[in-house]
């Protein structure tokens, strides 16, 4: 079973260039600062906190997918709105549970954000092999790459500036990459459809711009301090 040609061309095709050299820059900086990092469990961490944003996400999401089911005009509307705000959110508990400052709670999110993207791939690659469309099956390895590289960006300007930019910003770039493809599920205009694709395209070169940026602080943020930078007060404090 093969998607529709315009699907492909449209949105699978371009949008799996621009995500593999976003994610392939991106992952450049991460692996950057990680060098800078002391040891720490990632694996289990990152795999129990990914497990668990994934879970909360999910729920979240599940009034969402109701409604796009019974009114796809209204599901597009909604699910961009707030599916990249609920995962981005969800991929930043790991700092909320259990702070242990610095570089830790750094490599622990970022940890999470992986495993997150992977758990994720291995249910929706599962579907995609029942429906036989098989094409879309790199678009998903790259999907979970692309978790990682929108966390690095949030986290990073978390930790080190104490500000939500770098949240705001992850959650529209993950908007900006679902929407094309929840407009065509949608059936909606044709129009929509490839304006929304131009539009998510076009969202690449600030993407790039904002991981530059935020690399640079990231490695600046380990070489200085491996140890002793918490989250701020205001992050960590109860209400």
């Amino acid at each position: 079973m093969e998607p529709p040609s315009e699907f492909l061309h449209w949105y699978v095709f371009p949008f799996s260039a621009a995500s593999f050299l976003f994610v392939s820059y991106s992952i450049l900086w991460i692996l950057k600062a990680w060098r800078e990092t002391g040891k720490y469990p990632w694996k289990l961490k990152g795999f129990l906190y990914g497990l668990l944003a994934l879970l909360v996400a999910g729920l979240l999401e599940i009034p969402l997918f109701q409604i796009f089911q019974i009114n796809p005009r209204l599901g597009v509307v909604l699910m961009g709105m707030f599916v990249g705000l609920i995962e981005e959110g969800s991929k930043l508990l790991p700092l909320r549970v259990r702070p242990e400052g610095g570089w830790r709670d750094w490599k622990k999110t970022v940890s999470a954000s992986l495993f997150f993207g992977l758990l994720e791939a291995v249910f929706y690659i599962f579907q995609i092999a029942i429906m036989g469309v098989w094409v879309l099956i790199p678009v998903r390895l790259i999907v979970l790459f692309l978790h990682v590289a929108w966390t690095f960006i949030a986290l990073t300007v978390l930790l080190v500036e104490g500000k939500m930019w770098g949240y705001l910003l992850a959650s529209v770039l993950h908007s900006l990459y679902d929407i094309p493809g929840l407009l065509y599920l949608g059936g909606i205009s044709e129009v929509y459809f490839k304006a929304a694709c131009i539009l998510g395209l076009a969202s690449y070169l600030p993407a790039v711009l904002a991981v530059k940026k935020v690399g640079e602080k990231a490695v600046i943020y380990m070489e200085e301090e491996r140890i002793g930078i918490h989250l701020p007060k205001w992050f960590t404090s109860s209400p």
